[in-house]
C-alpha cells in the first residue's frame, strides 16, 4: 500500500484505506489505466509486423517502377510537409505533424521534424489525460536516380531521424505531472521509408512506413 500510494494524485493520498478503495475515481482509474498499459504489448507487436510488411510491399513498388532517364532530387530543393500518424509505437493517440528537408546535395536532404499527439479518458465527470511532443532531426536518401526511376513526380526515400520524446499527465482533479506514467522523457531513434508523389509543380502527398512515432503517415508535400 506504501509503494502504491507514491503513484497515487494527491487528493486520494489523502483519503483513508476504507475510502481509497470504495472510490469509483480510484477504481476507474487505476483499472483503465492497467488495462490500456496491458494492451500496448500486443499493440506494439502488431505494429512492427504491420511495419515490415508494409516496408516489403514499398520495395516490390519501387523495384516494379519503370526505368529510362533517372530523376535526380537536385542540391537546394526543399520540402515542407505535414501529415498525421496511424499505428502509434508504445502510446496512443493521433499524432499529428510537420517536418522540413533542404538537399544538401543531390539526393541527400536533411531537416527536423515536430509531432503533437494526445489521449485520455473521462467516466464519471473524471478525467485525465498524457500529452506528447516529439522534437527530431532527420536525413534522408532519395532512391529515384539509383534505381533508374524515370517518372520526376515519382520520388521514393528512405532515412533516419534522431530526436526527443516529452510526456506529460493532468487530470480535472489538479493534478499533473508523470503520475502513473511508464512514458517518461526520453530519447528516440526512427526509421522511415517512403514516397512523395507531386500532383503539381508544387503540391504533392506522401506516405512513409517507420519506427519511432508512428508505423504509418500520411500527408501533403510543398516543394520550393
Amino acid at each position: 500500500m506504501v509503494g502504491m500510494c507514491r503513484y497515487m494524485p494527491v487528493f486520494l493520498r489523502k483519503m483513508t484505506p476504507p475510502d481509497l478503495f470504495l472510490s469509483p475515481i480510484f477504481v476507474t482509474e487505476i483499472g483503465t489505466k492497467t488495462d490500456s498499459f496491458s494492451n500496448n504489448k500486443n499493440e506494439l507487436n502488431s505494429m512492427k509486423k504491420l511495419t515490415l510488411l508494409t516496408l516489403l510491399a514499398w520495395l516490390i513498388a519501387v523495384a516494379m517502377m519503370p526505368s529510362a532517364n533517372a530523376q535526380t532530387i537536385e542540391k537546394g530543393t526543399k520540402f515542407l510537409n505535414a501529415g498525421i500518424g496511424l499505428g502509434t509505437y508504445t502510446y496512443r493517440g493521433l499524432p499529428i505533424g510537420a517536418s522540413f528537408e533542404y538537399t544538401v546535395k543531390d539526393n541527400i536532404s536533411v531537416g527536423g521534424s515536430f509531432d503533437f499527439s494526445r489521449y485520455g479518458y473521462n467516466s464519471g465527470g473524471y478525467k485525465w489525460s498524457y500529452t506528447f511532443l516529439f522534437f527530431a532531426a532527420r536525413g534522408t536518401y532519395h532512391f529515384g536516380e539509383i534505381l533508374n526511376i524515370s517518372d520526376s513526380k515519382f520520388d521514393p526515400y528512405a532515412g533516419l531521424s534522431l530526436g526527443v520524446r516529452t510526456s506529460s499527465y493532468r487530470d480535472n482533479a489538479g493534478y499533473s505531472g508523470d503520475y502513473y506514467s511508464p512514458y517518461g522523457n526520453s530519447v528516440f531513434l526512427g526509421l522511415h521509408a517512403g514516397a512523395r508523389y507531386m500532383l503539381s509543380e508544387k503540391i504533392g502527398a506522401f506516405g512513409e512506413v517507420g519506427y519511432g512515432v508512428a508505423a504509418l503517415r500520411l500527408g501533403v508535400s510543398a516543394k520550393f
